[in-house]
């Protein structure tokens, strides 16, 4: 699902409660709102999303492997990923039935 899909189905779902925001508005939401989870994740932070889950920035260590080419033995930089915990709410979703 993309952005375009996400506004969309916002607008059904706001259109169907008896909100009316035009589709340029939230789009005017949305796009503020990704920035700051973007720079708040770039700065470390986490992100807590109540009943759905959260975002942690976890750093990764670097690994030696050996290049076969050239003989010699490297290493990858350390790197920082982001992570994603559900909430206990969702855990029903990954289960296998």
């Amino acid at each position: 699902m993309n952005k375009q899909e996400i506004i969309d189905r916002l607008f059904d779902k706001l259109r169907n409660s008896g909100c009316r925001y035009p589709k340029w508005e939230l789009i005017q939401i949305i796009d503020p709102f990704l920035e700051v989870l973007k720079e708040s994740l770039e700065e470390g932070n986490e992100i807590r999303l109540t009943n759905f889950g959260k975002f942690v920035v976890k750093a990764k260590k670097g690994r030696k492997y050996y290049n076969i080419q050239i003989g010699a033995i490297g290493y990858t930089p350390d790197k920082r990923v982001i992570v994603f915990v559900q909430h206990k709410s969702l855990d029903s979703m990954s289960k296998i039935k």
